[in-house]
């Protein structure tokens, strides 16, 4: 679920599980929130997907996943994810983890490109959400739904209620400056995939999320050149950056406004404070096990 170019729903532990969002919908389809940078776009509709090694224990929930995002995506976009094989060393256009934490997606689009766990989905939500929890039909119902969403940043969107005229205050995450290396598309989409308040909505009632009508619409226009993107290298240049291919980063310094950045920073310290980790004697301390070599984690 970025971005800070880095996408997740850390904060849902925190919401009780009665939390209901109220919602407005504007009427309008041209409504979506996406990343700037043309260099996210995908050259081609066909993504190949593979799972992790993490995943392998799975057969159920990946099946629920491949299913999930494939009638979804497959049936209302252009794009089509296909394989969902395990990951060769460097095979996958897409590789899927799982962790016993938070959901989150690496980076956005084509970024992900063959990142080692780029998306990390959790199965059991013994501690990520709980409720989910209620019957095996619920719980797999918010693995599907968690799946979407997540799939939603591997294409470019970012989270809707992060939009500066958001509707959804009790999960925006950014004082209302917006993400970092986002632009609105129309109108503010209450019920996108991409928007917390509807997903906890679905996750609370045990129900599917789907992909709105605006979330189609606004795949449709960023990907059929309707949306003037800026270019990821120039961005990182202007900020005194440089452009590093350690996994799409840019060395920059972050500010403190930085709290999502539009691609993740070189520095390991910089990279750990990005994942919501602290740092203690060049220790990254994190509660996700992930698969980026940018710094190097606890076992705790």
């Amino acid at each position: 679920m970025f971005a800070r170019r880095r996408v997740f729903l850390a904060f849902l532990l925190t919401i009780s599980a009665t939390f209901s969002c109220k919602t407005h919908s504007s009427g309008s389809d041209l409504e979506g929130y996406v990343n700037a940078d043309s260099s996210t776009l995908w050259s081609s509709t066909a993504i190949r997907v593979c799972w992790e090694p993490s995943a392998s224990q799975w057969p159920v929930e990946k099946a629920a996943v491949q299913e999930a995002v494939q009638s979804e995506y497959g049936s209302n976009t252009a794009f089509h994810f296909i394989g969902w094989n395990e990951c060769q060393e460097n095979g996958g256009d897409i590789r899927v983890g799982v962790t016993n934490s938070t959901p989150f997606t690496h980076a956005y689009g084509a970024f992900i490109r063959g990142m080692p766990e780029g998306i990390i989905l959790n199965f059991d939500f013994r501690s990520f959400y709980p409720v989910c929890r209620t019957s095996d039909a619920h719980r797999l119902n918010c693995v599907r739904s968690t799946a979407i969403h997540e799939f939603g940043h591997a294409l470019g969107l970012a989270h809707e209620m992060n939009r500066p005229d958001s509707q959804c205050p009790a999960f925006e995450q950014t004082g209302g400056l917006g993400e970092s290396g986002a632009i609105a598309v129309g109108q503010y989409d209450a019920r996108s995939i991409m928007n917390y308040c509807m997903l906890v909505e679905t996750y609370n009632a045990g129900t599917l999320a789907h992909l709105s009508q605006g979330d189609k619409e606004t795949l449709k226009r960023y990907y059929g050149g309707k949306v003037p993107l800026n270019n990821f290298s120039t961005d990182c240049s202007q900020r005194g950056g440089a452009w590093n291919n350690l996994i799409a980063c840019c060395a920059i310094t972050p500010t403190p406004k930085d709290f999502y950045y539009p691609y993740p920073p070189c520095d390991p310290a910089q990279q750990c404070l990005y994942d919501q980790g602290t740092v203690e004697v060049n220790c990254c301390k994190i509660n996700a096990v992930r698969g980026l070599p940018t710094y190097t984690k606890c076992l705790i």
